[in-house]
């Protein structure tokens, strides 16, 4: 499943550049998607990691990968940390940025304030 996540996201970004404004919409939206289905996978698989760790090899990993572990914080804060930075540095989160970025030049959004609500 990552690996179609990852490819559809690569696909999006790709297209960004030539595709319609219509088409820039449903793609970011469809990428949304994906980029949340990612990132829920992503957090489970880190935070089953994060199971069997006793705290000292936790702080060890975060330090590792570069997420505070602030004095006073909770266990679960910085495996919530943890799983955003994993994901972030993925291949498929990269692709959802280019896709946003490129959304964001050609004033495409998720919320659309000109659309009326019922």
């Amino acid at each position: 499943m990552e690996t179609e996540i990852t490819q559809d996201l690569l696909d999006f970004a790709a297209a960004a550049l030539s595709c319609s404004v219509e088409q820039l919409r449903v793609d970011l939206e469809r990428g949304h998607e994906l980029y949340c289905a990612g990132l829920e996978a992503t957090a489970q698989s880190v935070r089953e990691r994060c199971a069997g760790l006793r705290d000292h090899d936790l702080a060890a990993w975060c330090a590792l990968e570069n997420v505070p572990w602030r004095a006073g914080s909770a266990r679960e804060d910085a495996i919530d940390e943890l799983c955003f930075a994993a994901w972030t540095s993925t291949p498929a989160a990269m692709a959802y940025a280019a896709l946003a970025d490129q959304a964001e030049q050609r004033d495409v959004w998720l919320v659309d304030s000109r659309r009326q609500t019922p």
